[in-house]
């Protein structure tokens, strides 16, 4: 029976990455936060728990011999000497190789590995080198139909309209997480100020007169734009899905267990429904009856339409979804896939309920991973967070391979 090795400590968002250390009493691993600034590289010890902060580092890193560390940092790989025994960094970090694509989505990812015999490829990007180009947000039609760019600056992520339309909620990851607040028609952003990073793991939430933004990060806070003052919710490790339609209380949850938190007031959430499934991006739909949620460990997961709250009618509607949302009438489901293809399901719930299969509206061929989009309220237009493309670009998207790296690199 599989058992948990590592805890997630107060603060901590994920362990990512894991890998055995020679001998394999060892492991390292990353270890994320609501504020990127804070992610850390560690080593534990597999049988105490034992934990060793190595160093600070927004992506992942490796172990390689014949005793190094590899990690990436400003689109550079670098190396430096790791001691077990206690575990340890040993000297200056040294650059083995530049421009390798970093994920700028804050989990960690970057584009390198090493094989068992210490050879290092590397995928490289002439647009890893300049990541503020990273996560634009663009204008496109039901038909695919590419228009404006919406906003550029900032790594932008998970777009969600106000209910009157005349907003725009969204993550900006650089330099680090925070939800700024655009005009829908001009793009006019303006930045939030929050007592501390928010979690862009959580889509920002509206309340119904798009007075307030609810967000995630070291609980669950709740911003007056009209004022700007933030007002904690609820505190702990809860996580935002979604509003109820009169925005009197909020879906959030806990690991598996979901919860009702009331909107507006500390209170003492009440437990809905545990699962041993893990669910995540659960989207209530506008007449709160129905939940539209994932189930699964990875970014590609199945996709179900449930009752809310008993969950006792449900009905898959892929096995390869991510983030679902609901159109404004309750009709319409739109999801997309890992491949960038946007797609629309009519859903029926009375008397009873019915999905029709999916169609395929257009796809996006560099969607920014690790985000949701938006949708006007005709369902006419959509606001698509994308990577801008390298396509052509000499250099762009190579797989690049260094063997002897090692040699005279701490000379």
């Amino acid at each position: 029976m599989p058992a948990p090795l590592s805890k997630l400590q107060a603060g901590e968002s994920a362990h990512l990455y894991p890998q055995f250390l020679p001998g394999g009493k060892q492991i390292l691993f990353l270890v994320t936060t609501a504020k990127r600034g804070d992610y850390t590289i560690e080593v534990m010890d597999a049988t105490s728990g034992a934990r060793v902060v190595l160093a600070k580092n927004e992506t992942k890193a490796v172990w390689a011999p014949p005793g190094v560390l590899l990690f990436a940092r400003e689109a550079s790989i670098m190396a430096q000497r790791l001691r077990l025994n206690p575990p340890a960094l040993e000297g200056e970090p040294v650059t083995v190789a530049e421009g390798v694509y970093i994920n700028t989505a804050g989990n960690g990812r970057s584009s390198f590995m090493v094989s068992p015999a210490g050879i290092l490829a590397y995928r490289r990007t002439d647009a890893a080198m300049d990541n503020r180009q990273m996560g634009v947000l663009a204008w496109y039609d039901r038909q695919g139909k590419r228009g404006d760019l919406f906003l550029k600056d900032g790594d932008l992520s998970d777009p969600v309209f106000s209910p009157d339309g005349k907003s725009v909620a969204m993550y900006q990851s650089l330099p680090e997480n925070y939800v700024s607040i655009a005009d829908a028609t001009t793009g006019v952003a303006t930045k939030l100020k929050t007592a501390s990073p928010v979690s862009t793991l959580d889509s920002p939430i509206w309340s119904p007169d798009s007075k307030r933004v609810i967000v995630t990060g070291k609980g669950i806070r709740e911003i007056d734009l009209g004022s700007g003052k933030e007002s904690e919710i609820v505190s702990g490790e809860y996580h935002a899905h979604s509003s109820a339609p009169d925005g009197g209380s909020l879906l959030a949850s806990i690991k598996n267990t979901l919860f009702k938190v009331t909107a507006g007031a500390s209170s003492q959430p009440s437990r809905i429904a545990e699962s041993p499934e893990p669910r995540s991006d659960l989207r209530l739909s506008p007449d709160g009856r129905w939940v539209a949620y994932r189930v699964g460990r990875t970014v590609q997961s199945e996709l179900f339409v449930a009752s809310f709250p008993a969950f006792d009618q449900r009905h898959k509607i892929t096995s390869d979804a991510v983030t679902p949302l609901w159109s404004r009438s309750g009709k319409e489901l739109y999801y997309w896939n890992l491949a960038g293809t946007v797609f629309s399901a009519n859903v029926k719930t009375s008397p009873t309920l019915a999905v029709e299969r999916p169609v395929e509206l257009f796809r996006v061929p560099n969607r920014r991973t690790l985000s949701g989009f938006a949708v006007t309220a005709d369902g006419q237009r959509f606001l698509i967070p994308e990577v801008p493309s390298t396509r052509g670009v000499q250099g762009a998207d190579s797989i690049d391979v260094i063997v002897n790296w090692q040699a005279d690199l701490f000379q």
